[in-house]
This record gives structure tokens, sequence and C-alpha cells, in this order.
């Protein structure tokens, strides 16, 4: 994994490698903040700020800040076997108040900048939801990904 300056990684986030799995085998599309050590992180910044495509953001809590899509990172992040990367689309947002960069990566190239952000914004929510149903339910041995077997556990378990 390469940035502008030409530094390299050896080995590849482990995130990476499970997003490949997760989009290649189990065709599930992932939303990760990029850190700001990490290549990429810096690679999505200089692109947005060279590019100066800034739209508002969409939360309207959130007036101080800006927001903008970078397309095809996956090049920038890749993994020890860069022929399985996936596709990798971010968007940057830049909080004007105090000069900072937030990425926010997703492997739903599809998706426009407001709509990654919006979607990313629901991850308290859902961290809660999952918070309620292991504490409240003793949902503590959750392990199956499958439709029928969460329905069947969580429609018999209360």
């Amino acid at each position: 994994m390469k940035d502008f300056s030409g530094r390299c990684s050896k080995t590849p986030p482990a995130s990476m490698k499970m997003t490949n799995y997760l989009k290649t085998e189990r065709r599930v599309d992932t939303y990760i903040p990029a850190r700001e050590n990490v290549a990429v992180y810096q690679d999505a910044v200089k692109l947005a700020t060279t590019s100066g495509k800034w739209q508002r953001h969409p939360n309207p809590k959130r007036k101080g800040q800006e927001i903008q899509l970078v397309a095809d990172l996956g090049p920038l992040w890749e993994s020890g076997a860069p022929e399985k990367d996936v596709p990798i689309n971010a968007c940057v947002v830049h909080d004007k108040k105090t000069d900072k960069y937030f990425v926010f990566m997703t492997t739903d190239t599809g998706r426009t900048e407001w709509q990654i952000i919006n979607t990313y914004e629901l991850r308290p929510e859902i961290e809660e939801d999952f918070r309620q149903m292991k504490d409240f339910w003793k949902l503590e041995d959750f392990k199956s990904t499958t439709l029928c077997r969460m329905h069947f556990r969580s429609t018999t378990t209360s």
C-alpha cells in the first residue's frame, strides 16, 4: 500500500482483508472510518483538497463541515493480493472550524457522499440496538449471520 510520498506499508491492515472477504464471499458492503496514520486516509484527504469540490454536510447539526466524494481508492489501499482487492470509495469530511479531516470508506461504490455519511451516522443507533439485544434479551452468544437463525433466535429468546 503506497501513498503519494512513496512510503510503503509491508502488511495491509486486517480490515482490508476482512473487507475483501465480506464483499467477495459474503456480498456485504462495509463502511469503515480511515485512521489518520494510514496512507489511504492521507491520500483521500490530499485528493479531496486538490479537487476542491466540497458540498455542505447533509446533517443540519454539522453546519461547519463540508463533504466530498473521492472515488477509486482501492489501488491506494492494497492488500497482499491486490488482484483480489475490491473497489473502494470514500467520503472526506472537512471540519472548517478545527481544520480537521475525517475519511469514511465504503465498498458500496454506487453511493454518493451524502449517502455514505448518512449511512455511517446510523452507527451509534445500530450499536445501541445490539447492546440492548445482548443486555436485555440475553443474546450473548449471537453468532449466526443467516436470517433464518437470527429470526428464530430473536423470537424464541426473551
